[in-house]
């Protein structure tokens, strides 16, 4: 398959199937600096000339991938390059909510996972910090999604919370605009995730867990699926606080008796690593063996296989 594939599509092989199918350190820092290029590129583009454009790759989004997949350390100066052009596209007043959003993700991944770029690139930090209108300013005349601004400022207050954690007050300012609109509550849960999902050792200061906690458990019934989705994804990495242990196993419980197949085979993967305690893990896993959906108990046995 490897031979065909690069006899028959040589440019695909070089690029995506490359970049999904190798495993070489070079090959990482290669496409790291590619994609790179591509939001410096997208950064100078969009709105030139009163040109907007949509565009079929998400290059923060890839370069976060890469690295949490691979979970391999790079050269700082290829994630220097990576973390500039970045807060690039917060300081571009023509950039969408979409690609800003995105932008502040790979951002605090960065800065978790590289802490020696607070001092190495301090100038820029500097910049995002105290430019509060110019990151908060973006293209509203186009958008590629119906996201209001309250996602972007959620994302913005997020990651100066991890400069300065009293700024984490500021989160409960936005999240109100946000009760009612179901674009913006996932965003809002994709933001959290990926914070939570940058270091699953670190703990969370407790007014920001709090503030964080609220927001799930005010979500977790909503009728949209993949709000719920998130938000059970959520509770689980709040879990690595123990003293959480008794509100997760009381919204687990809720959830496996009440939510459909997909909660409930979230639920499944889940619990079993978490701090939840074995009397609720119990009961979760019987009520998962005998469930009225098939996949609901074939999901059981495999797991349990």
């Amino acid at each position: 398959l490897d031979k065909t594939i690069s006899e028959k599509l040589p440019q695909f092989y070089e690029n995506t199937y490359r970049l999904e199918t190798s495993s070489e350190d070079k090959d990482d820092i290669f496409f790291i600096k590619e994609y790179t290029e591509q939001i410096k590129t997208h950064n100078s583009e969009q709105g030139k000339g009163g040109v907007y454009r949509g565009y079929a790759s998400f290059p923060h989004e890839t370069i976060r991938n890469i690295l949490c997949i691979k979970g391999k350390k790079i050269e700082l100066d290829v994630i220097s390059s990576a973390f500039k052009a970045s807060c690039e596209t917060l300081l571009c007043d023509n950039q969408t909510i979409t690609t800003k959003c995105q932008a502040i993700d790979l951002i605090m991944y960065l800065l978790c996972q590289y802490p020696e770029l607070k001092a190495k690139d301090s100038e820029i930090i500097e910049n995002v910090r105290s430019n509060i209108t110019q990151v908060l300013n973006c293209n509203i005349r186009f958008s590629d999604s119906n996201m209001s601004d309250i996602s972007l400022k959620f994302s913005y207050y997020l990651l100066l919370a991890l400069f300065d954690q009293t700024l984490s007050l500021r989160l409960l300012e936005v999240l109100p605009y946000a009760q009612n609109e179901i674009p913006d509550q996932l965003r809002i849960c994709k933001t959290i995730l990926c914070y939570l999902e940058n270091d699953k050792t670190i703990s969370i200061e407790s007014q920001l867990e709090s503030i964080l906690l609220h927001t799930i458990l005010t979500w977790i019934d909503a009728e949209n699926v993949d709000v719920r989705w998130y938000c059970v994804k959520i509770l689980f990495l709040l879990g690595r606080n123990e003293a959480l242990s008794d509100i997760i196993s009381y919204q687990v419980i809720n959830l496996i008796d009440n939510d459909n197949a997909y909660i409930k085979n979230l639920i499944q993967r889940f619990i079993g690593e978490s701090n939840v305690d074995s009397g609720t893990k119990e009961y979760v896993f019987s009520k998962c063996r005998n469930d009225n959906n098939y996949v609901v108990r074939k999901v059981y046995l495999e797991l349990k296989s």
